[in-house]
C-alpha cells in the first residue's frame, strides 16, 4: 500500500509550513505529496467557491513548483490536482495528476492529461464515465480512486463502493480515529490518499479528515501486523 498525504490547503498558504510538512512526509517514509492549485483570479463563486477563502490559503504556481522540486530531492513522489487552468503541465516536478471526482466528467480534462500519469476520484463521477473518457483520448496511464465526496464519511459507504468496483486507489475521507479502525479495508487498495496538516487546531475545511504525524505513524505501526501485504 503506498500513502500519498495530501497537503491541500492546510499550509494556509505557507511555504515554510509546506516544506514543513514534506519533511515529515518524508521522516514518515510515505510513497509521495499531493498539491492542489488554483488560480484565484479565476475561481468562479457562483460554483461554490469561497474565494476570499482561496485567495488566503493558496500557494502560487511557483511556489508548488518549487516545493514539488524540494519533495522530489528527497525521493517523494510528486502529484497535484489541477481545480483550475495556468499550471504548467509539462513541468518536470510532478510525477501525477489528479482529477478530483468534481471535475472527472469534463472530457478536456483527459484530453489536456492524456500522456500523463493520472489518478481520478469517482466520488461525484461514476467509474463508468471516467473509463469511457479515458478510452476516447486514449488515457492509459490512471488510477481510478474509490471516493466519497462527505467529510467525514462513514466506512460502510466506502465498503459499499468497494463492492461495486475493485478500483486500485482510495482517497480517504474517514476520520484518522475511523481509519486506524479500518486498516483492513485500506489494504484493499494500491494506493491511498488523505489529507495531512501539521495541526488539528487549524480551521482549513478539510480539518476533519485531516492526518497528523501521529496518526500516520499510527498507520505504520498497525500495517505491521500485514507484513505478508505491506509496502510502504
Amino acid at each position: 500500500m503506498k500513502v500519498i498525504l495530501d497537503l491541500c490547503l492546510n499550509h494556509c498558504g505557507s511555504t515554510t509550513i509546506a516544506k514543513q510538512m514534506i519533511d515529515q512526509a518524508y521522516n514518515l517514509e510515505v510513497y509521495g505529496v499531493k498539491f492542489q492549485y488554483y488560480d484565484v483570479n479565476s475561481l468562479n463563486p457562483e460554483s461554490g467557491f469561497n474565494v476570499n477563502y482561496y485567495a488566503k490559503n493558496h500557494l502560487k504556481k511557483e511556489e508548488l513548483i518549487h516545493l514539488m522540486q524540494y519533495a522530489k530531492s528527497l525521493d517523494l513522489k510528486t502529484g497535484i490536482t489541477l481545480f483550475t487552468n495556468g499550471f504548467p503541465i509539462n513541468d518536470s516536478s510532478v510525477d501525477f495528476f489528479k482529477i478530483g471526482s468534481g471535475e472527472a466528467h469534463k472530457i478536456e480534462i483527459y484530453e489536456k492529461l492524456k500522456n500523463k500519469k493520472v489518478f481520478i476520484s469517482n466520488g461525484l463521477t461514476p467509474t463508468e464515465t471516467i473509463i469511457d473518457n479515458c478510452d476516447k483520448v486514449g488515457l492509459t496511464n490512471k488510477i481510478i480512486f474509490d471516493c466519497i465526496s462527505k467529510y467525514p464519511c462513514a466506512i460502510s459507504e466506502y465498503r459499499y463502493k468497494h463492492s461495486l468496483a475493485t478500483n486500485a486507489g482510495l482517497s480517504l475521507h474517514l476520520s484518522p480515529k475511523d481509519g486506524l479502525n479500518n486498516i483492513d479495508f485500506l489494504l484493499l487498495y494500491r494506493y491511498v490518499e488523505f489529507h495531512y496538516t501539521l495541526s488539528k487546531d487549524l480551521k482549513t475545511k478539510d480539518i476533519n479528515v485531516s492526518w497528523t504525524f501521529d496518526d500516520v505513524k499510527e498507520l505504520s505501526n498497525g500495517l505491521k501486523d500485514y507484513k505478508e501485504r505491506w509496502i510502504w
